[in-house]
């Protein structure tokens, strides 16, 4: 029996209450994730001006089956000790082992595959770059296993430095080796440092040294919860990465990297900030589970706050995609345009999934994650091939926006129906993001229809629907008590009553 001198410690913030905890918590990850967007924006935005679209397919072909190997071996370990109360200690040399184990097979795995998958795909200069991802998998393994102990306790500044350290790393190896060989290959040693730099920085942040060690009857309870995790983020990630699979044998390298690229400056930007709820919220509502009603209206504020960002900032990008595209990337990469447009509003359907996985699994029930991001899977497959043939990358996108909302309803309808949550309730947090949606995308829309430059168009139009979000927010907040500003404010308060009591 393994016993706790062996494993990690780190001290729970003494005398901080959960509000507090998960107050701090919350704000760090939001300024963390705004830091992450803006330098992984910048990332982009440099290298498409320096890589062409082939370069960004190649690796989106390489990322892809990587991801597809590592989900089929995920454990899910990590949510199952956030989740579970109690002592932890046992259980996080064993989740390390196991981990590390599937780290190697899996770059075993890929590196001795390789050649058949890119002829697979008909593209076998992919081969030696799939081949070289394999190291990316290898160096994952090592991660600090320590780092889930600091996610349970809410102490999210920590593990967020490990999450900005790769961002960064990543995108100065990838921008200097992008100028320099001005090949797919500053991709990959982008991805190589930002892995290294995960593992170097987890350390850093919690030095305590793993050690390889199997508790049987630890597994077993990790499994029983984290099956259902790891099938969630199983279908999450096969519905994220067979597009792109579907994406590269049907249209070709050059228009996956397209599809990349759009995914990156629409979808991936928007959904982002559902992210900070699916960091924070998950272990802060696992702490209250047993109290229904707070849970229920805890559940519903994280979502109408995840609304209130990601639907006005699709209704921007598919206003200005027209004049960002160009202005931000250049001429080659025109055929973003609609496909942009249309990845921004697969967005808003996308941060529903995310909430709603995050509240049901707080609860108890990750299954339904599991279940929605299968729907989502299942309408991909039928859908993409059918979509993508007829209408090329817009095609693909469309197949996206369909996925997506139908995954929504179904977690809407789980969310109903495990919190008891009536109707109109539901409905609520749907308010305010439609008015600010309306604040931002109307001034938008008139900016949109002169004959300015794009330059013009992008920068004013920037201006004004921040502006427009500010003030409707405000008003909001004064006048109905309700939207984005109210909930922060109200977060506030719970944390300044927690301190003086």
């Amino acid at each position: 029996m393994v016993t706790d001198q062996h494993t990690p410690e780190s001290s729970p913030p003494g005398q901080q209450s959960l509000g507090q905890r998960a107050t701090s918590a919350a704000a760090w990850a939001v300024a963390a994730r705004v830091v992450q967007q803006v330098v992984a924006i910048g990332r982009i935005l440099i290298l498409a001006r320096l890589l062409a679209p082939d370069d960004f397919g190649l690796m989106g072909v390489a990322v892809a089956v990587l991801t597809v190997i590592q989900m089929f071996t995920t454990t899910g370990f990590s949510a199952a000790i956030v989740q579970r109360p109690g002592v932890i200690n046992n259980a996080i040399n064993t989740a390390f082992t196991i981990d590390l184990a599937r780290a190697v097979l899996v770059s075993v795995a890929l590196f001795a595959s390789a050649s058949l998958i890119a002829a697979a795909f008909e593209i076998p200069e992919a081969s030696e770059v799939i081949r070289a991802l394999a190291i990316v998998s290898l160096i994952g393994g090592l991660i600090n296993p320590a780092n889930v102990r600091l996610v349970r306790e809410l102490r999210i500044k920590d593990t967020l430095w490990v999450q900005l350290g790769s961002v960064i790393a990543e995108a100065i190896v990838s921008i200097t080796l992008a100028w320099i060989l001005g090949s797919v290959w500053a991709l990959v040693w982008g991805a190589v440092a930002r892995a290294f730099a995960q593992v170097t920085v987890s350390y850093v942040i919690n030095p305590y040294m793993p050690r390889l060690e199997f508790v049987k009857s630890e597994a077993a309870w990790m499994f029983r919860f984290g099956r259902w995790m790891a099938l969630d983020f199983m279908m999450t990630q096969l519905a994220h990465q067979v597009d792109r699979v579907i994406i590269a044998r049907v249209l070709g390298p050059a228009a996956l990297g397209i599809y990349t690229v759009s995914n990156k400056l629409s979808l991936n930007v928007v959904r982002e900030f559902s992210l900070v709820g699916s960091r924070v919220g998950f272990p802060a509502l696992a702490k209250i589970q047993n109290r229904p009603s707070d849970f229920a209206t805890r559940s519903l504020e994280m979502l109408e706050l995840s609304l209130s960002v990601s639907v006005p900032a699709a209704v921007f990008l598919v206003v200005l995609a027209d004049a960002a595209v160009p202005v931000l990337l250049g001429n080659q990469w025109m055929a973003a345009i609609g496909l942009t447009e249309i990845l921004a509003l697969a967005a808003i359907p996308m941060t529903i999934v995310a909430t709603g996985s995050v509240a049901l699994a707080a609860v108890g029930v990750p299954r339904a994650a599991a279940f929605a991001n299968t729907v989502a899977l299942i309408t991909i497959i039928i859908a993409m091939p059918v979509l993508a043939t007829e209408s090329g990358i817009t095609g693909a996108g469309q197949a996206i926006l369909i996925a997506q909302s139908a995954a929504a309803a179904l977690i809407v309808v789980l969310w109903i129906r495990r919190l008891s949550i009536p109707l109109m309730s539901v409905a609520s947090p749907f308010v305010s993001p439609a008015i600010l949606a309306l604040a931002v995308g109307a001034p938008l829309l008139a900016i949109d229809s002169t004959e300015w430059t794009n330059v013009s168009k992008l920068v004013l139009g920037t201006l004004v629907s921040a502006t427009a979000y500010g003030i409707t927010s405000i008003l909001l907040w004064r006048i109905a008590n309700r939207g984005a500003f109210q909930m922060i404010a109200t977060l506030l308060r719970r944390r300044t009553s927690a301190e003086a009591q």
